[in-house]
C-alpha cells in the first residue's frame, strides 16, 4: 500500500505491506521489520509501530497522526 491510497498517511515511510493474520494487523515497510498496528499484533510479539509513526504537526506535543484508516483497512484483510 502507498500513501496516495489514504486520506491521511500516518507513517514516515511512503509505502509498505499491510497484513492481517488472526486479527493481528501489521505493516512492513521496504526492508522491514513488520510492525504491530494493533494490540493483537503487539501481543503476538511484533515491535511497536512508533519508530515509523508520523507526528501530527497540527496537534504538536508529540501527538501522532491518526492511524485508524490504516487499522480499518488492515482489519478488512482478516
Amino acid at each position: 500500500m502507498t500513501a496516495s491510497r489514504f486520506t491521511e498517511w500516518p507513517f514516515t515511510v511512503s509505502a509498505g505491506v499491510l497484513r492481517c493474520e488472526g486479527g493481528a494487523v501489521t505493516f512492513e515497510p521496504p526492508g522491514g521489520p513488520r510492525y504491530a498496528v494493533n494490540g493483537t499484533a503487539k501481543g503476538s510479539g511484533y515491535p511497536t509501530i512508533t519508530p515509523i509513526w508520523a507526528d501530527d504537526e497540527t496537534l504538536g506535543n508529540g501527538l501522532k497522526v491518526n492511524i485508524s484508516e490504516v487499522l480499518d483497512k488492515g482489519l478488512s484483510l482478516c
